[in-house]
């Protein structure tokens, strides 16, 4: 078994995340179990043993962005500049129709 680097893909994965400006990482906890609480590796993902209990993994289709006003393939830092766009991390309470979709596909 060995670890996949961009599942189903065969371009380097790209890989960036939004948060908040009062956001910070606590890393201490995953260092300590020597990673995530899955692997995903060429057979399938394999659970870290390090973790005590986990839940099982789900997988859920990814929703429509266009209910967000944003566009598939968009460029996330070019968001910068339209910090608007990204209002649904801070007031998710106002974006019922995209979380709502997002709950009732589990």
């Amino acid at each position: 078994m060995l670890p996949k680097r961009n599942s189903g893909a065969e371009a380097e994965l790209g890989m960036a995340n939004w948060v908040c400006t009062s956001f910070s990482s606590i890393y201490e906890p995953i260092r300590k179990a020597g990673g995530g609480a899955y692997y995903l590796l060429e057979d399938g993902f394999f659970r870290n043993p390090n973790y005590a209990s986990v839940p099982e993994i789900r997988m859920v289709e990814s929703v429509k962005p266009e209910l967000l006003g944003l566009e598939r393939r968009e460029d996330m830092y070019g968001l910068v500049n339209e910090l608007e766009k990204l209002r649904f991390l801070k007031e998710p309470q106002e974006f019922e129709e995209f979380f709502g979709e997002v709950f009732e596909k589990n």
